[in-house]
């Protein structure tokens, strides 16, 4: 994994951004047009907006507007975060058709959807181990090695 689209904001994609800085990856940030001036975007080694003014939510939301981004950035990899992305198999197979990694917070039962589908796939989803880690910048370490 070379690249690193995050398809969060705020402190999650704050934390995964340093931790890809600090794995030698470049950071690929998304943001609304209300965040353009969020840190997030500002420490990502590169950063698209995407969505339209007015509905920040949505912005992170859109499934074919991140998966456009990854591939426009050149993303091999695509880290959700935590909520609603994360737990999308929808998200996962979009993610998986792109040819990209899906890298995954420890898996819960909410993810037997985008686990079935990765498994189905062939593609190996980047997943830490079943303890609880706390940090994106730990998860992202024991996803690498």
């Amino acid at each position: 994994m070379q690249k690193l689209l995050i398809a969060n904001r705020g402190e999650i994609a704050i934390r995964a951004a340093r931790a890809a800085r600090e794995l030698g990856m470049t950071s690929v940030a998304i943001y609304s047009a209300e965040d353009r001036s969020a840190l997030h975007r500002l420490i990502a080694d590169e950063a698209y907006q995407i969505g339209e003014a007015g509905h920040p939510v949505r912005t992170y939301l859109d499934i074919p507007a991140i998966i456009a981004t990854a591939h426009t950035a050149g993303a091999d990899a695509v880290y959700p975060g935590y909520g609603f992305l994360s737990e999308s198999a929808v998200f996962a197979q979009a993610v998986i058709d792109r040819n990209a990694h899906l890298v995954k917070k420890h898996r819960t039962a909410t993810d037997d959807g985008a686990a079935q589908i990765v498994k189905t796939c062939g593609r190996q989803a980047w997943r830490a181990c079943r303890n609880e880690i706390r940090f994106i910048d730990e998860q992202l370490k024991v996803f690498v090695r």
